[in-house]
């Protein structure tokens, strides 16, 4: 009788250090990818300050900007004529580049390096 309560006292401290082992593998994985997150965007930021950009909101980026609408297309005419070739950030992570001058068409498209898969 007494070793039953033994028993089940011990496998209740083995499911909370179970929890707390979970809970601990969540935050550090967490906290890694975080800050991954924000070392590829900073490597980001860095590649593209070469190219202008319009001005941004901290969180949203350019979002607002780019409605599907007529607004949304003149305000990106408007951008490609100002800024020639720009940035364009999808929120704060997320970038693209606008390319709207033939030259820099034309340079990008007779490139023969690898290709980096950006769907993932």
């Amino acid at each position: 009788m007494v070793l039953q309560g033994v028993i089940t006292s011990c496998s209740l401290i083995q499911t909370g250090c179970i929890v707390q082992v979970v809970i601990a593998t969540l935050v550090v994985s967490l906290t890694l990818k975080l800050c991954q997150l924000f070392w590829v965007t900073r490597q980001t930021k860095q590649a593209m300050e070469d190219f202008p950009c319009p001005p941004t909101h901290w969180f949203y980026g350019h979002i607002r900007t780019l409605v599907g609408n007529e607004k949304g297309l003149t305000a990106q005419g408007e951008a490609a004529t100002k800024y020639g070739n720009f940035q364009i950030w999808f929120g704060p992570f997320r970038c693209v580049l606008s390319l709207c001058e033939p030259d820099s068409i034309r340079a990008v498209s007779n490139t023969t390096g690898e290709v980096e898969d950006m769907s993932t």
